[in-house]
């Protein structure tokens, strides 16, 4: 049989069996083993798409936490620059405050921004690795000529994509915060 034919009975054209020298029997299994190929077939796009699916969740998982641990960061930034305006509003002197109390504060300003940029900069470079790791499923599934692997990993990389110009900015954005508590 030629490709063409094998084609063609795989999109279920059995008319090409006719006039080959195969018995009803011979036709019925190579039937059989067609659904057979095309049961499997259909179960291993299910499990291509269960694979998506899981390294997406682990993936969007593993961000919400960074994310959490970043608004931490944030929030205590906040904290510390609430004060620092509260105590530029009022003025240390009528609060009490004694200088060494206002260098801890922006010791603190300063240690919070940078703690908030090497966060950034590690779910950077995290994700960087993962589009690395995802172009190398991309590239070994391109030259085993699966379609259906290689747009799943096209499909992440494009999010992941996504995910570094995001964390890229936020890690730029936390880096003028750490020169600018190191300025003040």
């Amino acid at each position: 049989m030629s490709v063409g034919e094998i084609t063609q009975l795989l999109a279920g054209d059995t008319s090409v069996l006719a006039g080959k020298s195969f018995t009803e029997d011979q036709i019925n299994a190579i039937k059989e083993y067609r659904d057979n190929l095309l049961d499997l077939n259909s179960e291993l796009d299910d499990v291509r798409e269960t694979i998506e699916d899981k390294v997406m969740e682990a993936f969007d998982a593993w961000k919400e936490k960074v994310d959490a641990g970043i608004s931490s960061i944030e929030h205590y930034g906040n904290i510390l620059g609430s004060f620092r305006n509260i105590i530029d509003i009022v003025g240390k002197d009528t609060l009490g405050i004694s200088n060494t109390f206002m260098n801890n504060l922006a010791q603190g300003t300063v240690d919070n921004a940078i703690n908030k940029l090497e966060g950034t900069k590690k779910a950077y470079e995290t994700i960087v690795k993962a589009r690395e790791e995802a172009s190398s499923k991309l590239a070994e599934a391109e030259a085993r000529k699966d379609d259906a692997s290689a747009k799943m990993w096209k499909d992440t990389l494009d999010q992941i994509n996504e995910e570094i110009q995001s964390s890229s900015e936020e890690m730029m954005s936390a880096w003028e915060d750490a020169l600018s508590g190191i300025a003040e």
